[in-house]
């Protein structure tokens, strides 16, 4: 935050996007550009009243030298040029219903809600059809209301430390309709989160895909729910429903792991093949 000065009023002006309220991401995401040249004077304006938080009667009767403005200018820059990485809030209220966002790294999301939400923004983003309602979905997917049974949950012996009820997909899917109206700076911060995340998740497990050039076998995400099944297959977490409410870390460990250890059989063979 940067103090700034205006006689005798004071304001608290952030410097990044984690130093802002929900109110001024859900203002200032859509302002977020590609280019910096395309930035207008009129949103430059914009963004630096904005995170300043003050009124617009004050901002009106405001008087800048160039210098003054410039400056404040260049503090509002990040909100053009800085897509949003971090959780950005950690919860949200729509239609008089609280919503829970998903932690950083996906560290209390289950492999169900990793899945499905990677499968929903394959829709999303199809660069040839783009399914625009995806994206509803899959916010509905990873931010989701408390659980009813909050407090018996938090003194058994399964509390994970998510209070999101779980993933149901029939509420998911009636919840993803809710979210047609929700605010538009609300989902493009919470695309962006899941965005920078997930390209963090994917890569933290590359070892996991294949690396032999090939297109996947399921260009819709359905690999994401074989995958599932397989390791349900195995048993190493029980069945299919119960390897969907795992931590998905745990669930991309095993699952690497399996495929390290395939790797170096197969690694094996080889040299032993070249020996023969």
């Amino acid at each position: 935050m940067v103090k700034v000065q205006f006689n005798a009023w004071e304001f608290d002006m952030p410097e990044r996007w984690e130093e802002c309220s929900l109110e001024q991401i859900a203002k200032l995401s859509p302002l977020i550009h590609w280019k910096v040249e395309d930035i207008t004077e009129t949103e430059q304006e914009y963004a630096v009243f904005i995170l300043l938080g003050c009124s617009p009667q004050f901002w009106n009767e405001l008087t800048l030298e160039v210098q003054q403005y410039q400056a404040l200018v260049k503090i509002a820059r990040f909100a053009f040029e800085q897509k949003i990485v971090e959780r950005p809030f950690a919860e949200f209220k729509h239609q008089g219903i609280t919503y829970y966002v998903f932690e950083e790294s996906f560290a209390n999301s289950d492999a169900v809600d990793v899945a499905w939400a990677n499968m929903q923004y394959l829709a999303f983003a199809n660069p040839d059809e783009p399914n625009l309602d995806a994206l509803d979905e899959l916010l509905a997917t990873l931010c989701r209301p408390a659980r009813n049974d909050l407090h018996e949950f938090q003194q058994s012996k399964d509390w994970d430390g998510d209070i999101r009820e779980p993933y149901n997909g029939q509420r998911v899917k009636a919840r993803a309709k809710e979210f047609k109206s929700l605010d538009i700076g609300i989902k493009i911060a919470l695309l962006q989160y899941f965005e920078s995340q997930n390209t963090l998740f994917l890569e933290s497990y590359a070892n996991m895909m294949g690396d032999d050039g090939r297109a996947p076998r399921y260009e819709n995400g359905m690999g994401w729910v074989t995958m599932l099944m397989s390791v349900a297959e195995k048993g190493t977490f029980g069945n299919f429903e119960a390897v969907c409410h795992q931590n998905v870390h745990l669930v991309w460990t095993k699952c690497l792991d399996d495929t390290l250890e395939a790797k170096e059989q197969e690694r094996l063979m080889e040299a032993q093949r070249l020996k023969s």
